[in-house]
């Protein structure tokens, strides 16, 4: 820039602009999430000497901090749907602008489920029994864990629909409780199964004819008692 005065005198002052229309370097690290807690922290990288904005008309986002030059941080919280959209924006020393999208899914619901016993038996007479089981989730179920009383659990393990489970010792009704976990982190409330196991064989008692009495007919007429219903009686294999 020059200036000259009316008699010819002139001073020049030199001046350099830098012209810039590129959009500023903006990253998400976590651009797709999915959780059930009530906060999600957000981070990212951006380019030196820009500023963060980030919004959400269904989430609540915090003040934007600067681990780096070139990186950001932010806490969402508040979340107000399943599916929240969080944009950050990117402004650089001339005013241009980039644009990202997050999606933070919140799922606090665990997942809908069944079981069932050797393909929905009620008796049995075997301790060793299988288990079918069921369960959906929006966001997919991932895990599993079962219990014999509803109090203590076995080790969360991959969610399968059919595995093995022993009822223990002793006759009687055997209630069988299974939790399923969602990739939430979600567990769903228990689903409950029972079942009789039976492992002792019915008393018969054979009232005619009296043991070692004498008869003189090849057909006889044998008449008895047991001491449980029982599916079938058969006398000498003979039903």
């Amino acid at each position: 820039v020059t200036a000259t005065d009316e008699v010819g005198n002139a001073v020049s002052v030199p001046r350099n602009v830098i012209y810039d229309i590129t959009p500023p370097v903006l990253a998400i690290d976590n651009a797709n999430s999915l959780t059930n807690l009530p906060s999600q922290v957000l981070t990212g990288a951006m380019e030196e000497g820009a500023k963060i904005a980030v919004n959400s008309a269904t989430a609540t986002a915090g003040a934007v901090a600067y681990p780096t030059s070139t990186t950001w941080k932010v806490i969402v919280s508040g979340f107000t749907a399943a599916d929240n959209a969080i944009t950050v924006t990117a402004t650089d020393g001339a005013g241009n602008v980039a644009t990202a999208v997050a999606r933070i899914i919140y799922d606090t619901t665990g997942p809908d489920g069944t079981i069932a016993i050797s393909n929905g038996a009620t008796v049995t007479g075997a301790a060793q029994v299988q288990l079918d089981l069921s369960a959906s989730d929006p966001n997919g179920v991932t895990q599993m864990r079962l219990s014999g009383d509803g109090t203590t659990w076995t080790e969360a393990t991959p969610f399968v629909s059919v595995t093995p489970w022993s009822l223990g010792g002793g006759d009687g009704i055997k209630q069988i409780y299974v939790q399923y976990q969602d990739k939430a982190g979600n567990w769903s409330n228990p689903f409950i199964v029972a079942i009789t196991l039976d492992t002792t064989p019915p008393v018969i008692t054979v009232v005619t004819p009296a043991a070692g009495s004498f008869v003189n007919n090849a057909q006889l007429t044998i008449s008895g008692t047991v001491s449980e219903p029982v599916s079938s009686v058969t006398v000498n294999g003979v039903a």
